[in-house]
């Protein structure tokens, strides 16, 4: 593979570059990645990390989605 296909994929696969898509990386209080949302209980606080800067964040209620969606 050359350099210029190598540097793209590792950009691609940058999780800050993921971040500066809009997304957000969500932790525990603990600094714990959470992935899920089965993961979380209501009153739990956590904290949403964004390209620009962290939001303290505490947890009101929890609506699950099907897997399919």
């Amino acid at each position: 593979a050359s350099l210029n296909t190598l540097s793209s994929s590792a950009k691609a696969l940058n999780p800050l570059g993921v971040l500066k898509r809009g997304y957000a990386a969500v932790f525990s209080d603990e600094n714990k990645v959470i992935t899920s949302a089965d993961n979380l209980s209501v009153g739990e606080t956590i904290n949403l990390k964004f390209a620009d800067g962290t939001v303290k964040s505490k947890v009101e209620g929890i609506k699950q989605e099907s897997s399919g969606n």
